[in-house]
């Protein structure tokens, strides 16, 4: 997120993503989400893509947030054929901001994902409509090919922000009127 002030204190933000893409290096990217002055409707999605997904065979890794700000909900909407259930997943330090993924591929029939596939999407209930959060991996985070060799990977975290409106309206008013009779 990027910033201005100006000298009367005024500022204005607006936001960007930087991807660094590693040639042949696993990558896993967390979604950054800005809600509008509309709201969510109390639901924020976040997808975690996956890119230069080449003979994954396991992964494990946690993704953390900010417990006060988003409150987990569930997974879905997982990359076709991974076949990926609840068991996948370790939910019990979510009240805390944190999940765990660890899955395999024990039939070795996962298959390739293109770059910018959404490996999965969490779904959290907004706690704080003014508040932000960091959304990274963290813990262990490792990759094993179909050889069972170690891939490197790298991890690009994401951010979520409430973008509520929460200036004043502007008012333009006309130039003074001398009306005489």
């Amino acid at each position: 997120t990027y910033t201005a002030a100006d000298q009367s204190g005024n500022t204005s933000t607006c936001s960007f993503t930087v991807t660094v893409s590693a040639a042949g290096v696993l990558t896993l990217l967390i979604d950054t989400v800005i809600v509008g002055c509309q709201g969510s409707d109390g639901v924020v999605a976040v997808n975690l893509f996956v890119d230069n997904w080449d003979d994954i065979l396991g992964l494990q890794f946690n993704v953390s947030w900010d417990e006060t700000v988003l409150g987990f909900d569930t997974v879905g909407n997982d990359y076709p054929g991974l076949g990926l259930t609840s068991s996948e997943f370790n939910f019990t330090t979510a009240p805390n901001g944190q999940i765990s993924f660890f899955a395999n591929d024990n039939n070795n029939n996962w298959p390739q994902l293109p770059d910018s596939s959404i490996l999965f999407t969490m779904y959290f209930n907004l706690l704080n409509p003014t508040g932000t959060s960091s959304i990274s991996y963290s813990g262990f985070i490792e990759a094993v090919n179909g050889s069972l060799n170690p891939v490197p990977v790298l991890t690009v975290g994401g951010f979520f922000s409430s973008s509520a409106d929460n200036s004043p309206p502007t008012v333009t008013c006309p130039a003074n009127i001398l009306e005489t009779t």
